[in-house]
């Protein structure tokens, strides 16, 4: 394919950036401080009610939703507390993620602390890589680093190692669509579309001066987060001119596990360079256009003496070269800079105006739009412009232009809340993302557990695609998906062993003969066995929507097989050996029958069957008093630093716990809880989040929060709480739900002017629209 003539505009671009600059020749973003507020101090043991919620005497202008969004919250740390957000512009589920990758603090080699590439505790950016995940355990991707540097390729590159750049968070701002880094020597600039990232590096008078007018921009294809590594295939070429293309094999701490995958680019720069050239395992070679191997870099020099602006512009694709440049020109070829970051921050406007609030403090308006901002930075886009993708069998495939194909699914962590809030905020994007899982099964030979970009990691317990469609089967409609294949693909991993190289149901045959998966047989035993007996009740409702009543029944009563592991003496669901004697376990130590978490934690993992649980324990009052004691040891042991052993907010099957008051006959205990959790575990930080955001996990969570409802996963009802606001309208097209706060604590709910003493709300109620009245959280917990 033939490069489009188009460089002229770009030259135009730029130019007219310029002449908007300031002296400095960068524009002038507004500071980090003006972005995001410093969070309020808000004690472990602050009662919900005491919480600064009314604030301001006067009114100010309202300003625009991307103003209160902070992107570096959950980019930093606390001791063991990882939140693994990037700061980097990304649109909304977008395939470009355009984001400085970092080191200094933890070695950059620490997958876990630089699962987003970027940590706020680190002292040097690396360079600005163009695809990452968000708020994931295990990184990955951190692919087609860029990295401006002050000087002449050979010197820079004398050392064996690249440059960095100093990071400084004073002079470091950032905002939907949209970051900026300031250095002595250079300003450096990103915006994004869809599909390309787009960036602007203005070299300093001094760095000029200093250089004899010689910047570069070294072109880093094989650089990878963590331990990530580039294959022996990958390959780049690079023009006289300066244009970049070729794929880089990526195989990352995530990805490796299937075998890595491919991702093809094309970069222009704004102007002709003086010089190019590349670099491998043998070092820099200037004039050499083509390298191939696991070491391999492009640089291009420029003589910014006259003008100290480049521009670069680089498309991307998983499916091929000719992607890669078709999505560059449809997105962001010949479009000036401002205009991209203009573009990119008003599509983020649009995003955040799905949910508006009236009252509230300051602090919790930027706590619930950053969390509305981050559930929007996964799943990723991976379909071009043209519709074609790569699926999980390698081949390309093609859309029909009708719906995206997305990937990147934490599925495990994400049925919670995420995908809940999707069929309720976006439920066209919910419905791209169930076809997109339906595809997966279908080219890959199983439905997905955890896929990655084009291959599937198998990380996590259970099959909990049948939870996020058996959530949506009752919220979407009869059309959002072929329901018949996607229940046929759902049970052939519910109904055996996964095929040869699939994951599925870990355990199968043993927990198919035990009604439950034996502590002595297999780890993660507690954790599987509450994990399949929801996915079965999920897997029911979707065999109840195709008519299946054979398989409906079947799956409903393997729903219940999580009984089976009630230790009635000590009242937990307790590891069972597959002689049925139940061997000693610590309620409070993390041990191998629970996936990453306690006895403690799982005690309430049953969103499908709390009424059961409520009976096991021993009725209402003992209910009660269990969780009480649960959430009440979790606020004295809360630290941001590290975990605790009952309620932890970092800890996805105990975030429906505080929800539950109400089948225990207290709804006012899951408003004080549920209001508490959200002022203590969320902060404008950028150690903000307890725990890595998994995808939107914790973030969907605080959304529910500011409305005052919480999904119970596939049971079509939400609990309810207090919202966080005076009024919470969620904008849909069907017609708007309006939950305002009341003002009596002790009042009853109201939906459309009925009122109820029901703590649940069937999503039937408000699918068309609804006005609801919930009444406030209490100052205590007595």
């Amino acid at each position: 394919m033939t490069k489009p003539p188009l460089r002229a505009a770009i030259l135009l671009g730029a130019a007219l950036a310029l002449a908007a600059c300031g002296d400095d020749g960068a524009s002038s973003p507004t500071d980090t401080a003006d972005i995001s507020a410093p969070a309020d101090t808000i004690p472990a043991d602050t009662a919900p009610g005491d919480v600064a919620d009314a604030a301001d005497t006067a009114e100010p202008p309202a300003p625009a939703l991307v103003d209160l969004v902070d992107p570096f919250v959950g980019t930093g740390t606390l001791l063991l507390n990882f939140g693994a957000e990037f700061p980097g512009p990304k649109l909304p589920f977008g395939m470009v993620a355009l984001s400085p990758d970092t080191d200094g603090f933890v070695s950059a080699s620490s997958g876990v602390a630089h699962a987003g590439g970027y940590l706020h505790n680190d002292t040097v950016v690396l360079g600005f890589s163009h695809i990452h995940l968000a708020g994931t355990g295990v990184g990955d991707y951190g692919n087609l680093m860029v990295v401006p540097a002050a000087g002449a390729p050979t010197a820079l590159l004398a050392p064996g190692f690249l440059p960095n750049l100093p990071l400084d968070h004073e002079r470091e701002a950032a905002e939907p669509g949209y970051y900026r880094l300031a250095t002595d020597d250079v300003t450096a600039e990103l915006t994004a579309t869809l599909r390309a990232g787009v960036h602007r590096y203005t070299f300093s008078d001094a760095a000029v001066a200093g250089s004899g007018g010689a910047a570069t921009l070294l072109f880093d294809v094989t650089h990878a987060i963590g331990n990530g590594r580039a294959g022996a295939e990958t390959h780049v070429t690079v023009d006289v001119d300066g244009e970049i293309r070729g794929m880089v094999r990526n195989i990352g701490d995530f990805s490796g596990r299937f075998g890595g995958f491919d991702l093809y680019f094309v970069a222009v720069p704004s102007r002709d360079p003086v010089e190019v050239g590349t670099w491998d395992a043998g070092g820099y070679v200037a004039g050499r256009a083509a390298v191939t191997g696991t070491k391999a870099g492009v640089a291009l020099a420029f003589d910014v003496s006259a003008d100290p602006v480049v521009e670069l512009r680089v498309g991307v694709s998983f499916v091929d070269e000719v992607g890669a440049r078709e999505n560059l020109e449809a997105e962001a070829f010949e479009v000036p800079f401002d205009t991209v970051r203009a573009r990119a921050r008003a599509a983020w406007e649009d995003a955040l105006g799905v949910v508006t609030v009236e009252g509230g403090s300051d602090t919790r308006r930027r706590l619930l739009y950053t969390a509305l901002y981050h559930a929007q930075l996964m799943p990723t886009l991976l379909t071009d412009v043209d519709g074609r993708y790569r699926g999980l069998d390698q081949a390309v495939h093609e859309t029909g232009g009708d719906w995206l194909y997305y990937s990147d699914f934490s599925l495990w962590d994400t049925y919670r809340t995420f995908h809940p809030l999707a069929s309720l905020l976006w439920p066209e994007r919910q419905r791209d993302f169930l076809r997109s899982l339906l595809r997966m099964g279908e080219e890959g030979g199983a439905m997905p557990v955890w896929p990655l970009a084009t291959g599937e990691t198998g990380s996590m317990v259970g099959t909990s695609a049948d939870v996020v469609f058996g959530d949506a089967v009752g919220k979407l409609g009869a059309d959002a998906v072929d329901w018949d294949a996607a229940y046929a693909a759902l049970a052939a991993l519910a109904t055996g062993p996964a095929p040869e190289g699939k994951p599925g149901r870990d355990d199968y045959a043993a927990w198919a003969a035990h009604e439950y998966v034996p502590a002595d047989m297999a780890g993660g035993s507690v954790s599987k066995t509450l994990e399949y007996a929801h996915d079965d009740f999920c897997l029911a409702r979707v065999a109840e929507a195709v008519d299946d009543a054979d398989g409906g029944a079947l799956f409903a009563g393997r729903a219940g097989w999580w009984k089976h592991l009630w230790d009635d003496a000590r009242a937990f669901l307790a590891p069972r050996d597959a002689d049925g004697t139940i061997p000693a376990y610590d309620a409070e130590m993390v041990i191998a029958p629970y996936v990453e978490g306690t006895a403690w934690q799982y005690l309430f993992m049953v969103p499908h069957d709390v009424p059961g649980l409520v009976a096991l324990i021993g009725g209402e009052a003992a209910f009660t008093a269990k969780l009480g004691t649960f959430m009440r040891e979790g606020r004295a042991g809360f630290a941001w630093e590290y975990p605790t052993a009952y309620y932890y907010h970092g800890n996805e099957p105990d975030l429906v716990a505080p929800w539950l008051f109400g089948f225990g006959g207290r709804p006012e205990l899951t408003r004080y809880w549920t209001t508490w959790v959200a002022d203590t575990a969320y902060a404008l930080e950028p150690w903000g989040l307890v725990g890595n955001d998994d995808g939107g996990t914790l973030s969907s969570w605080y959304v529910f929060a500011a409305m005052g409802l919480y999904p119970l996963t596939c049971t079509g009802e939400y609990a309810l709480s207090a919202p966080l606001f005076d009024a919470v309208t969620v904008h849909r097209a069907a017609g708007d739900v309006v939950i305002t706060r009341g003002a009596d604590a002790g009042g009853p709910v109201r939906v459309d002017g009925v009122a109820t003493s029901d703590f649940l709300l069937p999503h039937a109620a408000i699918a068309g629209g609804a006005a609801i009245e919930l009444p406030p959280a209490p100052a205590s917990d007595e």
